[in-house]
């Protein structure tokens, strides 16, 4: 019950200008040690712990193992010292407890030493503490220790502690030089001479013998099947079967002409530099998103005419497109979806929902995200993509969608991907268009972008001049040259 006593009582640090030494030199303390007398610091492990985790079954099983056990054997003691203020130990002398050990068997015996006065001229002012080996019957042995005094109320106090085990060899001694200055210990006030006594506790951890485990194991690893979660949605996005709902994406007539006269704008501000293309044609999301492409068709000089689709072409494309989708999966993916299915309207009531602002294509790259996590097709839709997660809120689709627009950025397009990202919201690629913008000036400053930019958009050209002025650091003062004061000929003053 002592025992059990010592060990919940609090431990305070001492002094960090303790040293422990072996005679002349240590080390700090800044760890804890608990322990009970012959005491084992870990008990042998099941050999099954050693090759299997009950918590994930799928780490590797191994035919034979090997589990090596560091035994350590924990033990303490207590030195009394009566009547402590009496002794008149000068500078230097020793006081030695009783020898000890961890057990009847045991052939290490330990004793404490302490210097009342110190051990030298450094540590006169201090009490100085040991842990001495006395006798050994190995060459060498390794061990921790800590010290503490007990207070009036036989608490522990003033700890200190090895950092690490230090090597014993019969004779030699560890501990610390400035344990504690001797002011303090003979102040009655701090209680720790309840009647002139010292009470010293020690306690020690000696590492053993190292034991080898050693077996094989007749379990077999579990072969867990690859998640398929993906694969099934996207199975069940592909086929109409168990579909609640339809979304019918209707390609419009005026969206249809908009696109052909965006493309043939931007297919003749190639031939001619000219022709400007105009950037606030519309305040719809889909002319906004077709005005941005004509852009970025005027802004690259890489791609052929011939690739481009004349108006004939797209005016014969399907004018819809129905896609056979379940209400769980759209409203657990989008709030926008969720509102439009929780409250009264139309498309909750017909289990039809008519979409007429996003192209049929889009719009299946943007099912298939939220069906299955991906988007195949992100890095050559990311324009227009974009434009669909801002609308249906799917913030994680909307920033891959920025990041693969930061990862397109040229001196060509620079100015257009601005302005999407100011149409948009997109924040993080405004950042990245704008630094891109500074840092590639003089080639930014001569494409077809930065014209449209500060005629159309003059609140963006203002925050990258802003930008540009924030990055200056020191910032640039531009002054003339100090002037040389020119030398004449002394001319005499006239008079008054």
């Amino acid at each position: 019950l002592q025992y059990l006593r010592y060990r919940s009582l609090l431990s305070i640090p001492s002094s960090p200008n303790s040293l422990m030494s072996g005679q002349d030199d240590g080390s700090a303390q800044d760890e804890s040690v608990s322990g009970g007398p012959g005491q084992l610091a870990s008990g042998r492990l099941s050999p099954l712990s050693s090759i299997y985790n009950g918590n994930d079954p799928c780490l590797p099983v191994a035919e034979n193992w090997c589990h090596t056990q560091v035994k350590v054997i924990k033990f303490n003691y207590m030195w009394t010292i009566n009547n402590f203020s009496f002794c008149r130990e000068e500078m230097g002398e020793v006081l030695k407890s009783s020898t000890f050990c961890a057990g009847v068997n045991d052939k290490l015996k330990w004793c404490l030493r302490i210097n009342p006065k110190g051990l030298d001229e450094e540590s006169r002012d201090y009490l100085s503490l040991y842990l001495l080996l006395m006798q050994c019957n190995k060459n060498e042995v390794r061990a921790k220790f800590k010290f503490s005094i007990l207070n009036a109320k036989r608490e522990e106090t003033k700890a200190m502690e090895s950092q690490r085990a230090y090597r014993f060899v019969q004779g030699k001694d560890w501990g610390f030089k400035k344990f504690i200055r001797r002011d303090f210990l003979l102040d009655e006030s701090n209680g720790l001479l309840p009647d002139d006594r010292l009470s010293i506790f020690c306690e020690v951890s000696v590492v053993a013998d190292t034991v080898n485990y050693t077996g094989q194991s007749s379990l077999t690893q579990f072969k867990m099947p690859s998640c398929s979660l993906s694969a099934d949605l996207s199975s069940m996005f592909d086929q109409p079967a168990f579909s609640d709902c339809t979304l019918v994406v209707v390609r419009p007539r005026e969206h249809r002409h908009t696109a052909v006269e965006s493309a043939r704008s931007g297919t003749q501000a190639n031939r001619s530099s000219e022709d400007d293309v105009d950037m606030k044609t519309s305040e719809s999301p889909s002319s906004s998103t077709s005005c941005y492409l004509s852009q970025m068709a005027s802004c690259s000089s890489s791609t052929p005419s011939s690739q481009k689709r004349d108006e004939t072409e797209v005016v014969c494309m399907g004018d819809h497109r129905t896609f056979y989708v379940h209400k769980a999966i759209l409203a657990a993916r989008s709030k926008v979806f969720r509102a439009m299915f929780e409250h009264k309207m139309s498309e909750s009531s017909r289990n039809e929902v008519i979409i007429d602002d996003v192209e049929p294509e889009v719009m299946r790259e943007l099912l298939l995200y939220m069906y299955t996590g991906s988007a195949p097709n992100l890095d050559s839709m990311s324009q227009v993509l974009i434009a669909a997660a801002e609308k249906y809120d799917l913030e994680r689709l909307k920033v891959q969608c920025e990041q693969s627009l930061c990862h397109a950025l040229t001196s060509d397009n620079a100015c257009c991907t601005l302005v999407l990202a100011d149409l948009y919201s997109a924040e993080q690629l405004r950042v990245h268009a704008i630094n891109f913008i500074n840092m590639h000036a003089t080639e930014v400053m001569g494409s077809d972008g930065w014209e449209q930019l500060v005629k159309g958009h003059p609140h963006l050209l203002a925050e990258v001049f802003k930008a540009l002025a924030t990055q200056q650091t020191p910032p640039l003062v531009v002054c003339a040259p100090p002037k040389k004061r020119l030398k004449h000929a002394a001319v005499p003053a006239a008079p008054f």
